[in-house]
């Protein structure tokens, strides 16, 4: 409980999946504008990959407005990379 002071906490949470297609290392999803000075976005996981090396993804903010997913191995098979991301006051 918040007695006095002023209460900074979540601004807006955005979520998705980013799918890196067969044969690509890279994919890139569209975002509502974020101050990325004040942002956290976290990796969720994946799903539909062909070997254990396509599991090997990792996410990044790359500006403002989009998020990348990478991936070590550009397989025949598409991977789907979930995110999530916060913004805070």
């Amino acid at each position: 409980m918040l007695t006095s002071g002023t209460y900074s906490g979540i601004k807006g949470v955005q979520r998705g999946t980013i799918t890196i297609p067969s044969g690509s290392g890279s994919a890139s999803a569209t975002i509502t504008a974020v101050n990325t000075a004040k942002t956290e976005l976290r990796f969720l996981g994946t799903v539909q990959a062909a070997s254990s090396t396509d599991y090997l993804a990792r996410v990044f903010l790359t500006n403002a407005t989009t998020v990348t997913a990478y991936r070590s191995n550009t397989t025949i098979i598409g991977t789907d990379v979930s995110w999530e991301l916060t913004e805070w006051n």
